[in-house]
């Protein structure tokens, strides 16, 4: 059964230093909003290569969803890893609606629902009625699956209904109005009308080209553009949402959630403030997983590797000069091998890189959604690289240290 962290390179961590290029003083806040910013880039990355790693291994892209809302910051899931449908179902339903990497139908199935019940249960609370629990939402979800969406709909509206009898049962307010059935259907219909145009569409969609689906992005025409919201829907709101939840489906009904270090602190695979030095110029030591890598040394997807290449290329033709130097100058030496340590550690990151994760999107056939998640990762490393020049912040390459976590 799939696990993205088995692509993860557990076993090693990274620690790296920021340092300020400028001396003026940070306040804390605007430390704190650093670390915050760095993480969502890191955790993105994570989650880009987890969907990376879940495609390679066989997860269709139509299994795999992000929630249109964020985590909570301070708030833990502990046991958000594997999970079965109705407990996926119940858990998920207060985090918001689910968007699939790739529109079906059936891929739609638990967004439909939510958005069902949440138009009951408002419609209930308007009416003076304690709104249905969670515990139904995985009920209805199980009927779901039983049978179909139209079935687990019926389901909703019975719930709805005894729900409403037993409040006005128990109320001692002569006129409160009973609920009807015909009241929820009401209340369903429009939510109807949305489902038929969604499904529409994505029949349309469905049968497009790749050719065509980039089309549709430029397209004017506003038949189009809906279409086209909906086929970027999972890149629309895992770009916006700061602290996005991704998970997949990997087995009949069971979901895995990607990148659970960040909702799971007791994973120990996520990005770890070790230091902050107020002192000017301020200093940052942090230790995080793998990911850090493309965070910080620049884009290492697809095939683009020129620019590693010829940081090395430097290193070597530096060690190269001052080799040649050390005849007259005696403090070379510490220089000499300071730079050694330096294309070490980054021949051996290079090397941990390859057998990780982070290179699953290089082995992803050509198409639409591995252009859409090659154009994810460029933005994520637009966002790593602006942070680190508004904030005046720099990497320092000496300070880059590989951490075997099996010694």
């Amino acid at each position: 059964m799939f696990d993205d962290y088995e692509n993860k390179r557990t076993d090693k961590r990274v620690l790296v230093r920021f340092v300020q290029k400028r001396d003026e003083p940070m306040y804390p806040w605007e430390i704190a909003g650093f670390l915050n910013k760095l993480n969502t880039v890191y955790y993105k990355f994570e989650l880009l290569n987890s969907i990376s790693s879940a495609l390679l291994a066989g997860i269709p892209p139509t299994d795999i969803f992000v929630f249109d809302k964020s985590l909570p910051l301070y708030q833990r899931y502990a046991e958000m890893n594997l999970l079965s449908g109705k407990d996926a179902a119940k858990k998920f339903y207060s985090i918001g609606l689910p968007y699939p990497l790739v529109p079906t139908q059936e891929s739609y199935d638990l967004h439909l629902l939510y958005r069902s019940f949440h138009d009951v249960n408002s419609f209930l609370r308007s009416r003076k009625v304690r709104p249905l629990s969670t515990d139904s939402v995985s009920l209805i979800y199980e009927k779901l699956k039983q049978t179909n969406l139209e079935e687990a709909e019926f389901l909703l509206i019975d719930h709805a209904l005894e729900r409403a009898d037993k409040s006005v049962r128990n109320t001692t307010d002569t006129l409160k109005t009973p609920v009807s059935e015909q009241d929820i259907v009401d209340v369903l219909r429009k939510h109807q009308g949305r489902k038929a145009q969604l499904f529409s569409d994505i029949s349309i969609i469905q049968k497009l080209t790749d050719e065509e689906r980039f089309a549709l992005l430029t397209s004017q025409d506003r038949n189009s553009k809906r279409m086209a919201s909906t086929q970027m829907a999972f890149f629309r709101y895992f770009d916006h949402t700061i602290r996005p939840l991704v998970f997949v489906r990997v087995a009949e009904d069971e979901y895995r959630v990607l990148g659970r270090a960040l909702v799971n602190k007791k994973e120990k695979t996520g990005l770890e403030v070790k230091e902050v030095v107020r002192n000017s110029p301020l200093g940052t030591l942090l230790e995080s997983g793998i990911a850090i890598y493309q965070a910080i040394e620049g884009k290492k997807t697809g095939d683009a590797k020129e620019k590693r290449a010829q940081e090395l290329h430097q290193l070597e033709i530096q060690e190269k000069s001052l080799n040649i130097a050390i005849k007259k100058e005696q403090l070379a030496g510490e220089r000499i091998k300071n730079l050694k340590l330096q294309i070490e550690v980054a021949q051996s990151l290079d090397q941990i890189a390859q057998t990780s994760d982070i290179q699953s999107i290089r082995s992803l056939p050509q198409g639409f959604v591995k252009n859409r998640l090659l154009e994810a990762y460029t933005n994520e490393q637009r966002g790593a690289d602006d942070l680190l020049y508004r904030k005046g912040l720099e990497l320092d390459q000496a300070s880059i240290r590989i951490i075997d976590t099996k010694a």
